[in-house]
């Protein structure tokens, strides 16, 4: 299993949220980070905290049912232009 930054430990890694990350993503650079790494098959096998953390810092409402596969694709959908 592969770590990604929705694994690490709340004492962990942390990144002030921003309104913009890098290239004009609507993202803080922690949840950029996460589907960067995503994107590479570093998908989180369950929900933890962080995970619901980062999306939530990023405007997408958590629930229960959700997957980890499901709350990446709408962190995606929220960091391309326009898609707000």
């Amino acid at each position: 299993m592969e770590q990604t930054a929705a694994d690490e430990p709340p004492g962990g890694r942390s990144l002030s949220p921003s309104p913009a990350g890098p290239g004009g993503s609507a993202l803080t650079p922690e949840a950029q980070a996460l589907v960067d790494k995503a994107a590479q098959g570093g998908v989180p096998l369950y929900m933890t905290a962080n995970l619901a953390r980062i999306a939530e810092e990023n405007g997408v409402a958590v629930s229960a049912e959700m997957t980890p596969n499901q709350i990446i694709d709408e962190l995606r959908r929220r960091g391309r232009p326009g898609d707000t």
